[in-house]
């Protein structure tokens, strides 16, 4: 999850909060540094490559789980928006 400001450089870390946990795994959030990678035709496909701060979401199903597990993540962007996300992971 990031933002990137209109001269390439990252914007605030978005906040990400857990809302629903998976039930068959856990999830990890970790602040990390990404490739910006946006549509080439976007307002900020110009930027692709460079890096930018983010917040990665990592999940790890139980032992020998397979199947569908799924987690919702609420995600502030500190400019006065909050996004929910819902993810299915299917895991094989």
């Amino acid at each position: 999850m990031n933002y990137v400001a209109a001269d390439c450089s990252s914007d605030a870390v978005p906040e990400v909060r857990i809302v629903t946990p998976p039930v068959y795994g856990k999830i990890r959030l970790q602040n990390v540094t990404i490739p910006i990678d946006r549509p080439v035709t976007s307002a900020l496909g110009h930027c692709n490559g460079k890096p930018i701060d983010a917040v990665g979401v990592f999940y790890k199903s139980k032992s020998g789980f397979t199947g569908v597990d799924s987690v919702v993540l609420d995600v502030d962007s500190r400019h006065g928006k909050v996004s929910r996300y819902i993810y299915n992971i299917t895991v094989r």
